[in-house]
């Protein structure tokens, strides 16, 4: 039985989905970091982004109204700190009772 329900979404996506509204920092396979606002999430962990800034070493920080980033090539997601009191984590305390 799936922590957040019937649904085949699981505990990154819906943490991700959480998010929206904050800045976030994306780290993807080719090595550039992407900070900026996360606009939308999906299922498949595309995210658009606002107000970025892409830095691809060893090249300066470039600045971008808006960007997709496609969710195959995410590495790892650093979402904000405020979303360790997130309602889901209430779930799974539940859940593991």
């Amino acid at each position: 039985m799936s922590v957040v329900g019937k649904g085949k979404i699981g505990i990154p996506i819906i943490l991700l989905k959480d998010g929206e509204g904050g800045i976030v920092t994306v780290e993807t396979k080719h090595g550039q970091t992407i900070r900026g606002f996360l606009f939308e999430a999906e299922d498949s962990m595309n995210m658009v982004l606002k107000k970025v800034t892409l830095t691809t070493p060893p090249h300066a920080p470039t600045y971008h109204d808006s960007m997709y980033v496609r969710g195959a090539s995410v590495l790892y997601v650093v979402v904000p700190t405020l979303l360790k009191h997130a309602p889901m984590f209430k779930r799974v305390k539940h859940w593991r009772e």
